[in-house]
C-alpha cells in the first residue's frame, strides 16, 4: 500500500513540476521575443515616423509655394489685363502706346519653374501617401514572425523608404536615419 501511495505522489508532483516548468518556459521565451521584438520595432518605428514627418512638412511646404505661386500669376494676370484695357483706352483716344514687351518677359521661365515644383511637389505626395498607406501585414514578409532571425521590412518597403529618403536628401534634409 505505501508503494502505491509513493508512486502515485511522484506521479501526482511529477506532473505539477513538468507542467510548472513548462509555463515558466514559455514565459521566459516569450517575454524575451517580445523584449527583442520591441527594441526592433521601436529603432524601424522612429526611423519611419521621421521619414513620414518629414515627407508631411516638405509636402505642406511644397503646397504652400504652389499657392503662392498661383497667387501670383493669378495677380500677374489681372496687371496684363489692367494693362491692355488701358492701352486700349488710349488708342481709342488717339494717344501713342508705349511698348510693354519688356514688362512682360520673364512668365516663360515662370512657367518652367512651376512646372519642376509641380513635378516635385507630385513626387512628395505620392511617397507620402504610399508610406502612410501601407499596412503592417504588408511591411513585413510573411515568414518573419515565425522564424526566429530579426524581422525586417520587406524588400519592397525599403526600396519606398530608400527613395522617400534620396527625395528628402535633394532638399538637403538629411534624417540621419537607418533601415
Amino acid at each position: 500500500m505505501a508503494d502505491r501511495e509513493w508512486n502515485r505522489l511522484q506521479e501526482i508532483h511529477g506532473n505539477a513540476g513538468y507542467t510548472d516548468g513548462v509555463v515558466a518556459g514559455k514565459d521566459e521565451t516569450v517575454q524575451a521575443g517580445f523584449d527583442k521584438g520591441y527594441a526592433e520595432g521601436i529603432d524601424i518605428g522612429h526611423s519611419i515616423g521621421m521619414i513620414i514627418g518629414a515627407l508631411g512638412v516638405l509636402l505642406e511646404y511644397q503646397q504652400q509655394l504652389e499657392r503662392k505661386q498661383q497667387q501670383k500669376s493669378e495677380q500677374q494676370n489681372k496687371n496684363n489685363e489692367n494693362e491692355n484695357e488701358n492701352e486700349n483706352e488710349q488708342e481709342s483716344l488717339g494717344k501713342d502706346v508705349e511698348d510693354n514687351s519688356n514688362n512682360s518677359s520673364g512668365s516663360g521661365s515662370s512657367n518652367s519653374s512651376s512646372s519642376s515644383s509641380n513635378n516635385d511637389l507630385k513626387r512628395t505626395e505620392e511617397l507620402y501617401s504610399k508610406i502612410v498607406d501601407v499596412k503592417a501585414s504588408d511591411a513585413l514578409p510573411a515568414n518573419s514572425l515565425q522564424s526566429e532571425e530579426t524581422a525586417r521590412p520587406s524588400k519592397a518597403i525599403l526600396q519606398l523608404l530608400n527613395d522617400a529618403l534620396t527625395h528628402l536628401r535633394s532638399y538637403n534634409i538629411d534624417l540621419n536615419v537607418t533601415l
